[in-house]
């Protein structure tokens, strides 16, 4: 068991979602955005989320809508949504009851004050 939750992304088949299911990790995450070049149709993630235990999906989005989102997540049967670094604190409170990991890239040099004032549009 990893003592640290762990996030495997841009998962594309069942072996390699099989393998770090294996290895414990609390995350699988499918790229789930056509922009992406790793992108997973959503019947693909579908059917790998039905062979494996004990993790939770995530879907990895970019810069679809949150109707986008809430109906390809649905479709998948998603545990957790990722938003992109681009996504505004209306789209976290579009895709209310979900859980969310929302990317931020923070801006160099930049201190836990600053950090704290980039995430707080998005505190709950």
């Amino acid at each position: 068991m990893l003592k640290t939750k762990v996030k495997a992304g841009a998962i594309t088949n069942l072996t390699d979602a099989r393998y770090f299911a294996a290895w414990e990790v609390h995350w699988l995450g499918f790229a789930l955005d056509p922009a992406d070049e790793a992108q997973l149709d959503p019947a693909t993630a579908r059917a790998i989320r039905e062979w494996v235990d004990g993790v939770e999906i995530v879907g990895e989005f970019g810069l679809q809508s949150p109707a986008e989102i809430r109906s390809i997540a649905e479709a998948v049967g998603l545990d957790t949504l990722q938003l992109g670094p681009f996504a505004p604190p209306a789209d976290c409170e579009a895709l209310d009851g979900y859980r969310l990991i929302k990317e931020i890239v923070p801006e160099p040099g930049i201190d836990l004050a600053g950090l704290r004032a980039q995430l707080a549009p998005f505190a709950g």
